[in-house]
């Protein structure tokens, strides 16, 4: 399921656990709403509602970590990308092919992650892998000990790039554990039927409950969005690549 599919289950078991304890309060005996009653029941639900809010919060903080590790990473490899198109131009015409690749391969990766960006309609999905890059700066054959090291240090740096692309694709992978979101949208069930079991069916009460499912809703949403910085709404924003790409691109 996406992210909008499991907010909107989470919206729709909150609200409409708050209108089933509307719907069920009134026709209780009335034993079963008494001050003693609802005393047991404000503790119980006050503590699954601290559980559930520690929760929530940890698992926000969690997804807000792992996005900006995200970010740090794409602008590590942004930099690197563009220090060693600058090194490949100080090696002299002999590398202009290697830096050609270098720059294909960067268009590669823009068109992977930022397919519906307006400004990469000019990128495509069919460029050099990086495979290319590694075998022709490798082919490389220097003349002396200046282009040597100049050589090694761009080896150095490929290497640092095409690890960090591969750790941004594992990544990728890892997201929040589905069934704890499950629990989450149980306790937070439980809590809204409670409130409703002892409020009086009005506007208020149910625009009160409508607003707080669709804030709770809404922080689950966000928790998913997080975790898939290059997709959905909350995408990781291209302008670190597209720079390096634009480096590579002048003489």
């Amino acid at each position: 399921m996406s992210s909008i599919e499991i907010s909107a289950i989470a919206f729709t078991f909150a609200f409409g656990g708050a209108l089933l304890g509307m719907f069920i309060g009134p026709r209780l005996p009335k034993h079963h709403i008494d001050a003693d009653t609802k005393e047991v029941v404000r503790l119980g639900m006050g503590l699954v509602g601290t559980i559930a809010g520690i929760a929530l919060g940890l698992l926000i903080s969690s997804a807000y970590s792992y996005y900006n590790k995200q970010t740090d990473e794409l602008v590590q490899m942004s930099a690197d990308v563009s220090s060693l198109g600058r090194l490949l131009q100080q090696y002299g015409p002999e590398a202009s092919g290697v830096r050609e690749s270098l720059r294909l391969s960067v268009e590669r990766i823009l068109a992977e992650n930022w397919p519906n960006d307006r400004m990469e309609k000019k990128f495509s999905a069919t460029a050099a892998p990086a495979a290319d890059v590694y075998n022709q700066l490798r082919a490389l054959a220097p003349q002396d000990d200046e282009h040597r090291v100049m050589k090694s240090e761009a080896t150095s740096l490929l290497k640092s790039v095409v690890l960090m692309r591969s750790l941004l694709i594992e990544q990728s992978s890892t997201t929040v554990l589905r069934p704890l979101l499950y629990v989450m949208i149980f306790w937070l069930t439980a809590i809204f039927f409670s409130w409703g079991l002892f409020s009086s069916p009005n506007a208020t009460a149910v625009t009160t409950f409508f607003v707080a499912a669709l804030c709770v809703s809404g922080a689950i949403l966000m928790i998913l969005e997080l975790y898939t910085p290059y997709s959905g709404w909350l995408r990781l924003s291209s302008a670190p690549l597209r720079l390096a790409y634009d480096s590579l691109g002048r003489q």
